[in-house]
C-alpha cells in the first residue's frame, strides 16, 4: 500500500533529522548520497488492470491556470517548488522506468538511429487502407485505418494552406523526444491516393461521403496524392492520459508525485526547445502493457510543435503567454487595458509555409510558456533544467538534421532552414541552463598523497565540452568539509588532464605528491558513461555497490565552475559526496548533486 502524502513528508523529515544531522541538520532532506535510490523498472511490477480515465481537461486546466497560479504559496503540493526532484539517484540522475528510457544519455546514437526514432521499416503502413473510424477528439481532421498487415493507424492531415506543416513537425519532434528518452508512438509520413482507400459497407465504418469530407479539409499534393501523419496504435490497452500533478490512484507503481519527478520537470527544457506549446493532459497517454501488467506513460501528438500550431502556423503569443494567463489578465484589468505584453505588436513573417513560425531571437529558454501551465513545469529548479539541457546538448547537428529529414519537407532549403533554427535554439537552451549550475560530471578521485589527505579530483566539465565556456576562461573554486576528521579547507587551483579537468585538493602546510597536472588519468580508476553520471543505473558509482555510506563517513566537496572574469550571477555549486575508506584507500566519490 502506498504511504499517504503526509506520512511520506514525516518520514523524509525524520530521516533528515536522524541520519542527516551531521551534514544538513534538520532543515531538509538527507544528503542525496544517503537517500534510498530508485530501483530501475520498479514501476513495471504487475498490477490489476486500471480503469480507463476519460480525458476531461476542464477542471485540471482550470485548477492549474487559476488556483495553481494564484494559490501557489498556499498550496501544499507546491511548497516543494524550490526543492529538487525526489526520484534521483546518488549521481543526480533518474533510472530507467515506465516514464523514461535512457538512450542518448547512455550511448552515442547514430544519425540514422535518430532519423528512425521509435519506427522500423516493418511498421511502416502498407496499402490498401481500410477506413474503420473517424478521428474523434482534437482539431485536426483524420480517421483510423487498418493496413494490409492488419496494423491500426491514426491518419491526420495538414491544413490546406500549409501542407507539410503539422505532419513534418509531428514526425520530427517524435524523433527528438524519443532520442531524449521519452516513450512516444511510432509516427510515419504516409503518402497515398484515393484508390488505396477501402470503404467498408454501410454501417461498418465511415461512409464514402464522410471520407471525402475529411479529404476536403486538406489539399492534395501536386501529383494528386494525399499526405498524412500515420501514428501506429500503441501496444497495450489505452487507459487515459496522465496528469502533471499528483499520482494515479489506481496504479500502485505510481509512487512519486508527478510534479516531483525529474523526467517530467526536465521535460520543460525539451518542450521549450521544440516549442511544444500544446503539452498538456490530453496529449499524454497511459497504456496497460499485459503481460506483465503495468502502465507505461507516453507523450503523443506533436502536431503543435516547432513552427506548427496544428491547423495554422504559430504566432508570437504562443510560447510567451498562457492561453489564459491569470497574471496578464489581472494586469490588463487593473490598467484598463493599457498593459501590453512583450509579444504584442511584434511583426513577424512565416518562415516557410511548410515550417510556420519558430523564433530564435525572441526565444528565452527560462521564460518560455506552454499554452497551459502545469505543476511539474512550475516546480523546475536549476538542477532540473540542467538535466533536461544535457538531453538537448547531446543532440548533435547531424542528429538534428536526421530528425528533420524524417519530416520529409518539400525542399532542401526548408529542411536546412529548420535544422539551422533548431541548432540555434539548442545552443541557446544549453547555454542558459549550463550557466546556472556547475556542470561537472564523471567525477573521480585519481590519486591520494602519502598522508591520505590530499588527492586529485578529475571531472568532465560539460560547460567546456559543449562550447558554453572556453577552458582557458574557466576557474574553479572549491571547498572541502570533512567534519569527522575535523578538516575544512578551500582552494582555486586548476589544471587540465587531457580531456578532463582536475583540481588538486591539498591540506594547507602539506606537500602535493599526487599526479603532475599533465599526466593522464589512471585507466583503472573506474568507468564513465558518455553523458553524465557514472555507470548505467543506480548504485554504480565510484564506490561500487554495497559501500557502507553513512553520514559519519561522508565528506562534502563543493565546487563552482565559473568564467573569467566572474559571471554576473554565479552558477550554483556542485556538491560532491566523498566517502572516507581509510588511510590507505583515501576518499571515493559516492554522490554528486548539481
Amino acid at each position: 500500500m502506498r504511504p499517504s502524502r503526509w506520512s511520506s513528508v514525516i518520514a523524509w523529515w525524520g530521516g533528515a533529522c536522524v541520519v542527516g544531522l551531521t551534514l544538513a541538520g534538520c532543515s531538509g532532506l538527507p544528503p542525496l548520497a544517503l537517500r534510498p535510490q530508485p530501483i530501475p523498472y520498479a514501476d513495471t511490477l504487475p498490477i490489476h488492470e486500471p480503469a480507463n480515465l476519460e480525458p476531461n481537461e476542464i477542471m485540471p486546466l482550470l485548477r492549474e491556470s487559476v488556483v495553481g497560479e494564484l494559490g501557489q504559496p498556499f498550496d501544499p503540493d507546491d511548497w516543494g517548488k524550490k526543492n529538487e526532484a525526489l526520484n534521483l539517484t546518488h549521481f543526480d540522475d533518474v533510472v530507467n522506468s515506465a516514464w523514461f528510457q535512457h538512450r542518448i544519455m547512455r550511448r552515442e546514437l547514430t544519425a540514422e538511429e535518430v532519423g528512425l526514432g521509435p519506427t522500423a521499416e516493418a511498421g511502416r503502413p502498407k496499402p490498401p487502407y481500410v477506413v474503420t473510424e473517424l478521428k474523434g477528439a482534437g482539431i485536426s481532421p483524420g480517421w483510423w485505418v487498418r493496413d494490409a498487415k492488419g496494423d491500426v493507424y491514426l491518419f491526420k492531415f495538414d491544413p490546406p494552406d500549409n501542407l507539410y506543416l503539422a505532419s513534418a513537425a509531428n514526425t520530427i519532434s517524435d524523433r527528438l523526444f524519443w532520442t531524449a528518452g521519452y516513450h512516444v508512438p511510432e509516427d510515419y509520413i504516409a503518402v497515398f491516393d484515393t484508390a488505396s482507400l477501402v470503404i467498408q459497407p454501410e454501417g461498418e465504418g465511415p461512409t464514402r461521403e464522410e471520407v471525402r469530407e475529411i479529404l476536403a479539409r486538406t489539399s492534395p499534393l501536386p501529383d494528386g496524392r494525399y499526405r498524412a501523419i500515420a501514428s501506429r496504435l500503441l501496444p497495450g490497452k489505452p487507459k487515459g492520459p496522465f496528469r502533471f500533478r499528483g499520482v494515479r490512484k489506481d496504479d500502485p507503481n505510481d509512487y512519486y508525485l508527478h510534479q516531483n519527478r525529474r523526467e517530467l520537470r526536465g521535460l520543460y527544457v525539451m518542450a521549450a526547445w521544440t516549442n511544444h506549446v500544446d503539452i498538456r493532459f490530453a496529449n499524454t497517454l497511459d497504456v496497460f502493457i499485459d503481460p506483465p501488467g503495468f502502465l507505461r506513460h507516453y507523450l503523443q501528438d506533436f502536431g503543435a510543435t516547432l513552427g506548427s500550431g496544428t491547423i495554422r502556423p504559430h504566432d508570437p503569443r504562443e510560447g510567451t503567454e498562457y492561453n489564459f494567463d491569470v497574471w496578464a489578465f489581472l494586469a490588463r484589468l487593473v490598467t484598463f487595458g493599457f498593459y501590453t505584453a512583450g509579444w504584442e505588436g511584434v511583426e513577424y513573417e512565416i518562415i516557410d509555409p511548410s515550417i510556420g513560425w519558430l523564433p530564435v531571437e525572441m526565444y528565452h529558454p527560462g521564460r518560455w510558456k506552454p499554452n497551459w501551465p502545469n505543476a511539474a513545469f512550475r516546480s523546475v529548479t536549476a538542477g532540473d533544467g540542467y538535466w533536461g539541457a544535457k538531453l538537448v546538448s547531446a543532440l548533435g547537428d547531424e542528429m538534428i538534421r536526421a530528425a528533420v529529414g524524417a519530416g520529409e519537407l518539400p525542399s532542401r532549403k526548408a529542411a536546412d532552414t529548420l535544422t539551422a533554427i533548431l541548432i540555434a535554439r539548442r545552443d541557446k537552451t544549453v547555454r542558459y541552463w549550463f550557466d546556472r549550475v556547475s556542470p561537472v560530471e564523471n567525477v573521480r578521485v585519481e590519486c591520494a598523497d602519502a598522508s591520505g589527505d590530499g588527492f586529485v579530483l578529475t571531472f568532465e566539465d560539460l560547460g567546456i565540452g559543449s562550447g558554453v565556456r572556453a577552458a582557458a576562461g574557466t576557474q574553479y573554486a572549491w571547498e572541502l568539509e570533512d567534519s569527522r576528521r575535523g578538516r575544512h579547507w578551500r582552494g582555486d587551483a586548476t589544471a587540465t588532464i587531457r580531456e578532463r579537468q582536475a583540481i588538486h585538493v591539498v591540506p594547507p602546510g602539506t606537500t602535493d605528491s599526487c599526479l603532475p597536472s599533465d599526466a593522464p588519468p589512471d585507466p583503472s580508476a573506474g568507468g564513465a558513461s558518455p553523458r553524465g553520471s557514472p555507470g548505467g543505473e543506480a548504485g554504480e558509482g565510484e564506490a561500487g555497490e554495497g559501500a557502507d555510506v553513512t553520514a559519519e563517513r561522508l565528506a562534502v566537496l563543493r565546487l563552482r565552475a565559473g568564467r573569467l572574469p566572474p559571471q554576473t550571477s554565479e552558477p550554483r555549486l556542485a556538491t560532491i559526496y566523498l566517502l572516507w575508506t581509510g588511510e590507505e584507500g583515501g576518499y571515493t566519490v559516492v554522490g554528486l548533486e548539481h
